[in-house]
């Protein structure tokens, strides 16, 4: 039974790839280069997601991400505009996979997706040794009650946002209490993720 459950776990999978994989080409047969498009960002995100690598590279995570935001660039009509400022120094750093998703899942949905004209934009930086990435938006900001239950030693999610306590949850056993998620004060909302700073070169062979 374990075994038959593995083949179609295994099956699932491969099924989708490869209707995802016709529908890109009948995006290209018919002239529709968005729905080849969406297909081909799909199906690589999803192959990532289902993956057995927990830990990847920041460079990884942020090609996940482009085609995260290619996918509902289509879906909101380019409404709104994400800017990747990340320097090379930061891009071997290994994070939890698709730890990024959830922060500009949220930055979309609850920023910017009234909006005409919304902004995003993701930055990296070093401090004490860590590594901070903070997704910001030009958004309503983040409500209050949800802001406070972020940033509460408690984590207690108050309904909503859950992928945000997810995220947070999966630093800090994955690294301990010192790191996890915060919101930051400000207009619009910014979120940030402290990890330790680890390379990938630190992988065992």
């Amino acid at each position: 039974e374990t075994k038959l459950r593995m083949m179609q776990a295994q099956l699932n999978p491969h099924f989708l790839y490869n209707t995802l994989d016709t529908v890109k080409w009948l995006g290209v047969a018919h002239h529709a280069p968005q729905v080849a498009e969406l297909a081909t960002n799909l199906a690589a995100v999803l192959r990532s997601a289902i993956s057995g690598d927990e830990i990847i590279t920041l460079d990884r995570e942020l090609d996940l991400i482009e085609r995260y935001l290619a996918i509902q660039s289509i879906r909101f009509e380019d409404r709104f505009t994400c800017e990747i400022d990340v320097p090379e120094r930061f891009r071997s750093c290994l994070v939890p996979k698709l730890a990024l998703q959830p922060l500009v899942e949220n930055a979309i949905l609850h920023g910017v997706a009234d909006l005409e004209e919304g902004y995003i934009k993701l930055t990296a930086q070093e401090e004490e040794g860590d590594l901070l990435l903070t997704v910001s938006d030009n958004g309503p900001g983040i409500p209050q009650d949800i802001l406070e239950a972020v940033n509460s030693p408690e984590k207690r999610p108050p309904g909503g946002h859950l992928g945000l306590f997810n995220v947070d949850s999966i630093i800090r056993l994955h690294y301990g209490p010192r790191y996890g998620l915060s919101v930051l004060p400000g207009e619009g909302s910014r979120v940030r993720l402290r990890l330790p700073i680890r390379r990938e070169e630190a992988l065992p062979c």
